[in-house]
């Protein structure tokens, strides 16, 4: 499972990830919803181009919704980034019809430069604590460590206080080993953002012949301790 669906997303609709801030996407889901009650009053013309963006919208907010409630949780605002020109297009159908270039260049330069603002401090994307993985890696109970991530194996592998302290084995080597640690980057924010998930699928491992003694629950990190039972 990927991205739950909560009633947050429906306040929301992605466009606070998709603006970069609760303050741009807030914005900008109210200046769409405008545009939306404008085309249904029939205030403003739409042409076949701005027909084709509704669809496209309309179509992947509901297959979405849909595919997450009765198949898999895919609700992962990544997987929709897609969608930002075609929500971008039918704004901007909005200011040709209703507003003045100059009043329309103006709002959109005041409203991002407060953005900017807001959200230029927490910019940064946030870094794995591994000094603090490193201080649950206890080796009164192991220094042995199997990590298996392909997408961060060879950050892991090039951490030189692991690799000083610890001794990292393959899946093949484990039943050589009584005790060992096991570590997986478990729904990290630089990835989910602050959305609480479950534990991803890699992190659930299962090894024949050895049992979770100790689970340890870390920023970024799920952490098991694991024993040989024969």
């Amino acid at each position: 499972m990927i991205g739950p669906i909560s009633y947050k997303f429906f306040f929301n609709f992605f466009f606070s990830s998709f603006f970069g801030s609760y303050f741009l996407g807030g914005t900008f889901l109210l200046i769409f919803f405008y545009t939306l009650y404008n085309i249904y009053k029939k205030r403003i013309s739409i042409n076949d181009i701005i027909i084709f963006h509704l669809i496209i919208i309309f179509v992947t907010y509901t297959f979405l919704i849909i595919y997450t409630l009765f198949k898999s949780e895919i609700a992962i605002p990544r997987y929709f980034i897609f969608l930002i020109p075609s929500v971008l297009f039918v704004i901007l159908d909005l200011f040709r019809n209703s507003f003045s270039n100059k009043f329309f260049a103006k709002l959109i330069i005041f409203i991002v430069c407060i953005n900017t603002i807001i959200l230029l401090p927490k910019s940064s994307i946030p870094k794995p604590p591994m000094n603090a993985l490193i201080n649950n890696l206890l080796k009164d109970d192991s220094n042995i460590v199997y990590f298996s991530d392909p997408g961060f194996d060879i950050f892991i592998k090039n951490y030189k206080k692991i690799n000083n302290n610890y001794k990292i084995i393959s899946l093949t080597d484990i039943d050589d080993h009584k005790k060992i640690w096991f570590f997986c980057f478990n729904n990290p924010r630089s990835v989910v953002g602050d959305l609480i998930l479950p534990d991803e699928e890699k992190c659930n491992i299962k090894l024949a012949n050895f049992r979770s003694v100790k689970t340890i629950y870390i920023t970024d990190f799920k952490i098991l301790l694991l024993e040989r039972v024969n």
